[in-house]
């Protein structure tokens, strides 16, 4: 399976693959990360001593080509990639699992057009048969070339799956069918373990969403994280029916709470004050404690991540 990309950006949407009319020939930038290390060195001394290091941002240079009718295509792809506008780049991978980066565009649409065969990337061509199949036809079709660079500043691409995990309260259970009145069998399980295991499977640390339901009454919830010895505490007391999303993501940091009406408000001013909110999932193994001052298996808490965060993909 060939890579496909899209560009989405304020109800715009491009698709590029070999059945569109927007084929792209290359991406510059898509693959590694630069790692910036700061280091001090004092007179005389032999080495230096480490201060800091972080992850640089990345820039994506896209080139490809328009095919067909090039003026409507370039009129679409202008609505597109346009400055100071939020945007999210798509990849499904050869595997068909679907990435994305959120960004915006750093330059904007540059195009030629050219009415010739000689305009496609012959390499690339190569490597897809259904573009040789039209190769033929070269001569009668409109081709513009076109580039585009596409800035993240979050740099590590996240897939659009995400994974749940439940870290307290009700969870469902497995539910017979058909149904029988006979035997016992439980439509729902209290999670009795205060610590759980929340696995990041990339590379790189992932940003979450922490979703509160009450049951019945709780009183400041709360997410400890052992490793970093940081939490998150709600200091509300929640009631039946009533939830909150508590969010880490950059961007949209805080609560929001919903009363059993359905309402929403602001709650960011009912998080303690020593909250984490920049709290992360790093790879590998997270252990995570949710617990209350009272009412602990009165809430479902779950905790919503991409299931991949990766440098590379």
């Amino acid at each position: 399976m060939i890579p496909t990309y899209a560009y989405k950006c304020d109800g715009n949407e491009v698709i590029f693959s070999p059945d569109t009319s927007f084929w792209i020939t290359e991406i510059a930038g898509e693959d590694g990360l630069e790692i910036n290390i700061n280091e001090t060195q004092s007179a005389g001394s032999i080495g230096t001593t480490h201060d800091a290091s972080s992850v640089s941002s990345r820039d994506l240079t896209v080139n490809g080509l328009i095919i067909g009718d090039c003026e409507s295509g370039k009129k679409k792809l202008n609505l597109a990639v346009r400055p100071f506008t939020e945007a999210i780049l798509y990849k499904t991978d050869a595997s068909g699992v679907k990435w994305y980066l959120s960004g915006e565009a750093k330059s904007t649409l540059h195009t030629e057009e050219k009415i010739a065969a000689a305009a496609i990337n012959v390499n690339y061509s190569k490597k897809i048969p259904h573009l040789r199949r039209q190769q033929a036809l070269t001569d009668r079709l409109g081709i513009m070339p076109f580039q585009f660079t596409f800035h993240a500043s979050f740099p590590y691409w996240r897939t659009v799956e995400t994974a749940t995990t439940t870290l307290g309260g009700l969870s469902s259970t497995w539910f017979p069918t058909p149904v029988s009145t006979s035997g016992s069998w439980y439509i729902s399980s209290a999670k009795g373990s205060v610590d759980t295991d929340v696995y990041n499977e990339g590379n790189g640390e992932t940003e979450f969403r922490l979703y509160l339901k009450a049951t019945a009454q709780c009183t400041n919830p709360r997410l400890y994280n052992l490793a970093t010895r940081t939490y998150i505490q709600l200091n509300k007391t929640m009631t039946v029916g009533e939830s909150a999303i508590i969010s880490t993501v950059s961007g949209e940091r805080g609560c929001t709470y919903y009363a059993e009406d359905g309402s929403e408000s602001n709650a960011f001013a009912e998080l303690d004050i020593n909250s984490d909110l920049e709290m992360v999932l790093k790879p590998g193994s997270n252990i995570l404690r949710f617990t209350a001052d009272a009412g602990r298996n009165n809430v479902t808490a779950t905790i919503k991540a991409p299931s991949g965060v990766a440098s590379n993909v």
